[in-house]
């Protein structure tokens, strides 16, 4: 279901990808990136945390469609005049889109919103991304936004699954290959769901969509957890064993044979019940009744 997402075959105007320390989604935003510059007349990236060399080394700079602005260096503009500088998404981006001459297809990258939603709260992003989607402009046509989000350094991203279309956790990582569980929301209002095997080529671009089954996740899932794997000591019975336990007689049991236990204190007849008390050797046995002198 991701390709159809990224080629469009599946509309979605705002795309969030979730990851964590764990699983890493630059790869999975280059793949996104390599495809939209092939498909698209421009491409904005925002980079907010990595310096330009690690985009150098993706080779993300050498596609020629792709503009890279940085925010990474002076996130909040402490750096520069205020009246210079624009940290509002919908603002920067509206006014560089607005300013286009010629009819173009734009999709808008964003890696990541983490910073942004700690400095200005997750409410304004949302907002900022909301109006950055509505917006119509003369010559331009902005078709997607790709947002990455570092799930792990926020309590609640709510708000910002309302307002995606299409939200991507991911759930294993490499540079071939990654594991992604997709929720999909289509414009009818039906939701989608599927987990795919992403298989990436040499350019960068996904090669295969492999969907993982239901039956498969739970598969894998029985195989993985055992408790009593690597231990020190047996849980498990032999069949001697076992056989010992249900002869075993416990001292409650004997009502459930039908057999009567009698004894000085302990007669009981099968399907009564009786309270029975035996005095030990230290009992202070008093034999008159303590409430004689109360006039009941």
């Amino acid at each position: 279901m991701i390709e159809d997402i990224i080629k469009g075959k599946e509309s979605s105007r705002i795309i969030v990808i979730k990851d964590n320390v764990d699983c890493c989604s630059r790869y999975l935003l280059k793949s996104i990136c390599v495809h939209l510059q092939n498909h698209m007349d421009s491409v904005h990236m925002l980079k907010t945390e990595f310096s330009e060399n690690l985009y150098k080394s993706s080779s993300l700079t050498n596609l020629p469609s792709i503009k890279i602005h940085d925010w990474s260096m002076d996130p909040l503009g402490w750096n520069q005049p205020r009246v210079t500088f624009e940290s509002n998404l919908h603002t920067y981006f509206g006014d560089i889109l607005a300013k286009s001459q010629t009819q173009q297809k734009v999709a808008v990258v964003v890696d990541a919103i983490s910073s942004l939603i700690q400095t200005q709260g997750i409410v304004k992003i949302c907002q900022q991304i909301q109006s950055l989607k509505n917006d119509r402009f003369p010559n331009t046509e902005l078709t997607k936004i790709v947002l990455v989000v570092h799930e792990d350094l926020h309590e609640s991203l709510a708000a910002l699954d309302y307002t995606a279309s299409t939200i991507i956790y991911i759930s294993h990582a490499t540079p071939s290959q990654s594991i992604c569980d997709t929720l999909h929301k289509r414009p009818s209002g039906k939701v989608k769901r599927s987990n795919e095997l992403l298989i990436f080529g040499i350019d960068g671009e996904i090669s295969s969509a492999q969907e993982i089954s239901q039956d498969e996740k739970e598969k894998e899932t029985e195989e993985d957890v055992d408790p009593a794997a690597n231990l020190t000591f047996n849980l498990s019975l032999k069949d001697s064993e076992k056989k010992a336990r249900e002869q075993l007689q416990l001292p409650y049991m004997f009502h459930q044979q039908g057999a009567v236990k009698s004894g000085p204190a302990t007669s009981v007849t099968p399907g009564t019940g009786q309270i029975y008390y035996e005095c030990d050797d230290v009992d202070d046995f008093d034999e008159e009744d303590p409430d004689d002198d109360l006039n009941i």
